[in-house]
């Protein structure tokens, strides 16, 4: 009994940083609709024909969006702040790695995949994240190798494939996770295809 009214206070201002938390999470969220909003009106503004099926278009965009930020912050009001930790939605990165026939080594590069952040959190994360994978075990330490995960500041995260002369890699599906190590943090789910075949660019992709 003792040991509950003393963790009182403390559970309590547990619930207010929760609570606080929420709020930047739902900010973070309405700012990124309304970006992604205005930069769509701005393009179709610059069309010379914008008529008023396109103003009618937009409009309808600026009402969806402001009705889901309303959402969004109503609901942090008046949701109960969670002590314990939530399960969330992770970003995915997929890979494909076409190797010429009857070779095991990918030739060419694609571009980086993102991990986007707010840049506050950014600043106080490592330089760089952490990548494991699991699949075929006589190509998962090859296979590792190929990735390098750096902070940008201004972004987030870019996850990028490079090409190691003498490494080989084993054909097959993995799958993995890019993390941190210090904090302790998932950044995104990883989908890896290593595939024989006549075709010789890797591609890498990212999804929500």
């Amino acid at each position: 009994m003792a040991e509950q009214e003393e963790r009182g206070p403390s559970l309590a201002w547990d619930r207010v940083g929760r609570f606080f938390e929420d709020l930047v999470r739902a900010g973070e969220a309405v700012s990124k609709r309304n970006l992604a909003l205005w930069s769509s009106v701005s393009q179709n503004i610059r069309t010379n024909d914008y008529g008023a099926d396109h103003l009618a278009r937009d409009t309808a965009k600026a009402l969806a969006a402001a009705l889901d930020n309303l959402d969004d912050i109503w609901t942090t009001l008046t949701r109960t702040p969670q002590r314990d930790e939530v399960a969330g939605a992770l970003p995915d990165v997929f890979v494909y790695f076409a190797l010429k026939e009857g070779a095991v080594r990918a030739h060419g590069l694609a571009g980086p995949v993102w991990i986007d952040l707010p840049p506050q959190e950014v600043e106080d994360l490592p330089d760089r994240a952490e990548v494991s994978v699991f699949g075929p075990e006589n190509g998962i330490a090859a296979l590792e190798k190929r990735f390098r995960v750096t902070r940008v500041v201004s972004r987030g995260y870019k996850v990028e494939a490079v090409q190691l002369d003498g490494e080989q890699l084993t054909p097959g599906f993995y799958g993995g996770v890019v993390y941190l190590t210090d904090p302790v943090r998932p950044l995104a789910s990883l989908r890896v295809v290593v595939e024989a075949g006549p075709q010789a660019d890797p591609v890498l992709s990212g999804g929500g």
